[in-house]
């Protein structure tokens, strides 16, 4: 009897992390946040603050999270959040208008899935949006 209660408390506790998002556990892959037919990935930043976009979000190299996201045929952005956005494909318009509490920002979609968080400079920030977006692996 002891074992069920402990499994059933172990099962809500659970439950109720992957619900609200468990604070530590870090990012939780959600449904997606915007439509797309394929994986999508887009930085928001200020551009009127230089120190708002993350100096590893410029990069191309293989190993970069747009390296990342071109190897898994998807496509990247990086969009002031200013920016109008009338004239964008319907995919960036849907993911600029996800509600982020900051710049600067990731949203990112597979079809099915996505993540839409914080982001922050540096090799630490740059390997937690790439741990972020691992699940999402592609089209």
């Amino acid at each position: 009897m002891k074992t069920d209660r402990r499994w059933m408390l172990l099962c809500i506790v659970g439950g109720l992390l992957l619900f609200f998002g468990g604070g530590g556990l870090g990012p939780l892959v959600q449904s997606a946040p915007f439509k797309t037919d394929k994986l999508a990935v887009l930085i928001v930043h200020d551009a009127s603050e230089t120190t708002s976009l993350p100096q590893w979000a410029n990069s191309t190299t293989p190993d970069s999270v747009n390296g990342w996201t071109k190897a898994h045929g998807g496509d990247f952005r990086i969009i002031d959040q200013k920016s109008p956005t009338r004239l964008l494909d319907q995919k960036w318009q849907d993911a600029m208008a996800v509600p982020r509490k900051s710049v600067p920002w990731i949203v990112a979609a597979n079809p099915t899935r996505g993540i839409s968080q914080a982001i922050k400079d540096g090799a630490a920030g740059e390997a937690e949006a790439k741990a972020a977006l691992a699940p999402l692996g592609g089209p």
